[in-house]
């Protein structure tokens, strides 16, 4: 997908230029400068916005965000997580993990553009702010935790981002929440280089609480990634932060209800990116969510 055309001033504006999408902030300071000439950028930073304004009427799971059509979801998910054990109880995210969206999680990831992060994360931030604030959820209740990535994995595929934490913080600024680096891991094969009947056991285990925060008690906790593909890495970091949500009035079954995920796209199969395009609106995904 191109870029938008610009606008001239006595132009009649489109349906996408009529949606208000912030533009992401320029990279500045020595660490920007540094990345831009080391690096590079994939020059994708503005495509996404189209991409996102056009699947912006499309319907989603309220429980995996997967597209879905009319009369799919009822109150335990969709056709799709339904069968599944995932290991957080709501999911947010912007589109399906393709075209300009897809390339701008690559600038991010492989092209070490922060600006890009940003400018996806604001947007997730919006969506996961208008979640809570339907839930009536205070944010000083919520930490965003970004889904990590080893050491080895930062320098040797990520350019040495963290791609997760750039997302994070950028809701965060967004949202209000407190971002807080909860999550350790222990290096394991990519995801992407391990079949999917493979992904779950290629991640269990692979996830602790780092020390300072095993003696915390957090009320609810929304994990951050870029993509969404089995559940398999969110489930796996969920399990880990489970023995976290605890305190005054927290009971066995409401651990789970407080765990939730958010991730800039989601990857699905044609039958699935089929479903969310009959849908016309998002009523039909709203009327059967439980109460967080």
């Amino acid at each position: 997908m191109g870029r938008p055309s610009q606008s001239t001033p006595n132009a009649r504006p489109t349906a996408i230029q009529r949606i208000t999408l912030d533009a992401p902030a320029p990279e500045r300071g020595w660490l920007g400068c540094i990345e831009r000439e080391l690096f590079g950028s994939s020059g994708v930073a503005e495509a996404w916005k189209a991409d996102l304004a056009s699947q912006s009427g499309a319907a989603a799971c309220w429980r995996c965000a997967s597209p879905v059509g009319p009369g799919e979801v009822d109150s335990l998910g969709c056709g799709w997580c339904r069968p599944k054990r995932l290991g957080y109880s709501r999911s947010v995210a912007l589109g399906i993990y393709d075209g300009a969206l897809r390339e701008a999680l690559h600038d991010l990831k492989y092209h070490s553009s922060r600006a890009t992060g940003l400018g996806v994360g604001r947007e997730l931030g919006r969506a996961v702010q208008a979640v809570l604030d339907r839930e009536g959820i205070d944010t000083d209740r919520v930490v965003l935790v970004p889904v990590p990535a080893t050491t080895r994995r930062r320098m040797l595929r990520n350019k040495g981002i963290d791609h997760a934490l750039t997302l994070a913080r950028a809701v965060g600024q967004e949202t209000g929440c407190r971002v807080a680096r909860v999550l350790g891991r222990v290096h394991r094969a990519s995801q992407t280089a391990v079949p999917s009947s493979r992904r779950a056991s290629n991640v269990r285990g692979a996830f602790r609480v780092r020390a300072s925060w095993e003696d915390r008690d957090v009320d609810r906790v929304v994990l951050i990634d870029d993509v969404r593909t089995t559940g398999a890495t969110l489930t796996a970091c969920c399990r880990a932060l489970s023995g976290l949500i605890r305190g005054d009035g927290v009971r066995r079954g409401d651990v789970k209800r407080r765990l939730w995920a958010a991730t800039v796209a989601v990857s699905v199969d044609d039958r699935r990116r089929g479903a969310g395009e009959l849908a016309e609106s998002g009523r039909n995904a709203k009327d059967h969510v439980p109460k967080a």
